[in-house]
C-alpha cells in the first residue's frame, strides 16, 4: 500500500535527486499516518539517535523524516524530548535544516504547554530573524507568537523590544499573510515592553511609522486595517495626538502633511523610507509615494542635496504603467523644475518660497481630499 500511494506521488524521482531527497523523505513520513502508535514511537526513537549522534549524511534525512512523525498528537511526550535536538540544529548552517527545524517547531507550539516549554529556544530563533525568508519567515512568526502568549511579561520584555525593531522589516514581505501576522505581532509587541525599555522603544516606533503608513493604502483591506490600528498605537505612544486624531476619524487625506508638519526634523528620514515604495508592485502604494515625496520636496530648501535624489526618482516614475502614477509625477516634477528654476532667477525667492508653502498648508486638506476623490 504505501509502495504504490508513493508512486502516485512521483516520490520514488524526488528520492533519487539529492536536492529534492528530504522533501520526498517527508512525503515516505505522511504516507505513513496509518500504521501502529508503536511502530511509529519506534521510528522516532530511532530517528533521535541518528540525530544525536551527528552524521552529516542522515541528519537532513532524519529530521525530514522526525518533523512529519511530529504532527501525530499521540507522540505528545516524545516531542518534548526533541526540543534540546532542534536547538542545536538551529544553528546549522544548513539552510534546508533551518527550514525544517522551523516546520517541526511550527507544528509543535500548536500545543500551548509544549510552546511553554520552548522558551529557552527563543535566543537562538531571534539570531536567525534577521536571515529568515519564504516560508521560514511565516514559520519563525507563527512560533514566535505561540511562545509570546505563554510567557510573563518580565521575560517577554527584553526580546519584545528586539522585535519591535526587527518586524518592521516584514512589512513588505510578498506574502500578504506574513505581512499580517508581523502587523499584528509588532502592535501586541507594544505593550510587552517594560520598564526603561520603554525610551528605546520609541526609537523604534518613530522608524515604523512611515511603513505603516504607506500600508493603509495596501489593496489587502486586511493588511490595511492592521497596519490602521498598528499605526494608531504607535501614535498614542509617541503622544502624536494630530496624528491619532486624524486616524481616529478617518481623515487619511491629511496624514502626509500631519507627518511633516509634525517634525520636520525627520524629513531627510522619511524620504529614505519612502523611497523603495516607488518601486512597489502595488499601484496604490507607489501612488502614495509619489505624492508623500513631492510634498517633502515642497517643504525642502530649493539647494538642499536631497533635492537631485528627489527629482531623479520622480523621473523615473513618469513612464510608469500606471496612468495615475506617471501623470502625477510628471505633475510633481514639473513643480519641482519651476521652483529650482524661480530660485536660480528670481531675488528674493527663498522668502517667497516660504509664503507659498504657508499659503499651501492652509489649502491643502481640501487639495489632498479632492485628489483622493479624483483616484477613486
Amino acid at each position: 500500500m504505501l509502495v504504490l500511494e508513493l508512486e502516485k506521488k512521483n516520490a520514488w524521482e524526488t528520492l533519487v535527486n539529492a536536492e529534492s531527497h528530504h522533501w520526498a523523505v517527508g512525503q515516505l513520513a505522511r504516507v505513513m499516518r496509518h500504521i501502529a502508535r508503536k511502530e511509529r514511537q519506534q521510528i522516532v526513537l530511532c530517528l533521535e539517535k541518528w540525530l544525536r549522534r551527528n552524521e552529516p549524511c542522515w541528519e537532513v534525512p532524519a529530521m525530514a523524516f522526525l518533523v512529519e512523525m511530529l504532527a501525530f498528537d499521540d507522540l505528545r511526550a516524545v516531542s518534548v524530548r526533541v526540543l534540546k535536538l532542534f536547538a542545536r540544529y538551529l544553528r546549522s548552517q544548513c539552510t534546508v535544516m533551518r527550514q525544517l527545524v522551523l516546520r517541526g517547531l511550527a507544528t509543535l507550539s500548536r500545543r500551548p504547554r509544549t510552546a511553554r516549554k520552548m522558551a529557552f529556544l527563543l535566543p537562538e530563533i531571534m539570531k536567525l530573524l534577521p536571515e529568515v525568508e519564504g516560508d521560514m519567515v511565516l514559520n519563525t512568526l507563527i512560533v514566535l507568537i505561540r511562545v509570546f502568549k505563554e510567557l510573563d511579561v518580565h521575560m517577554a520584555s527584553p526580546i519584545a523590544l528586539q522585535l519591535a525593531e526587527r518586524l518592521p522589516t516584514f512589512f513588505d514581505n510578498e506574502s500578504s499573510y506574513t505581512q499580517l501576522l508581523s502587523i499584528h505581532f509588532f502592535r501586541d509587541v507594544m505593550n510587552l515592553v517594560a520598564g526603561s525599555g520603554k525610551e528605546q522603544l520609541k526609537r523604534h516606533m518613530r522608524q515604523s511609522v512611515i511603513p505603516l503608513f504607506f500600508h493603509l493604502h495596501d489593496e489587502n483591506q486586511q493588511v490595511a486595517k492592521a497596519a490602521e490600528e498598528a499605526l494608531l498605537n504607535a501614535a498614542n505612544f509617541l503622544k502624536r495626538k494630530q496624528l491619532a486624531n486624524l486616524l481616529e476619524t478617518q481623515q487619511k487625506w491629511r496624514l502626509s502633511e500631519c507627518l511633516l508638519d509634525d517634525d520636520r526634523r525627520r524629513t531627510d528620514g522619511y524620504l529614505r523610507q519612502s523611497l523603495p515604495y516607488l518601486q512597489s508592485p502595488q499601484q496604490p502604494l507607489r501612488l502614495e509615494a509619489v505624492r508623500f515625496i513631492g510634498l517633502i520636496a515642497r517643504q525642502m530648501d530649493w539647494h538642499e542635496e536631497e533635492l537631485p535624489i528627489i527629482y531623479e526618482a520622480i523621473q523615473g516614475m513618469t513612464d510608469d504603467v500606471s496612468s495615475s502614477v506617471s501623470s502625477l509625477a510628471t505633475q510633481t516634477l514639473f513643480i519641482i523644475q519651476a521652483a529650482v528654476s524661480l530660485s536660480c532667477t528670481v531675488p528674493g525667492v527663498r522668502g517667497l518660497s516660504y509664503r507659498l508653502r504657508k499659503a499651501w498648508k492652509t489649502k491643502c486638506s481640501a487639495l489632498s481630499f479632492l485628489c483622493s476623490c479624483c483616484r477613486a
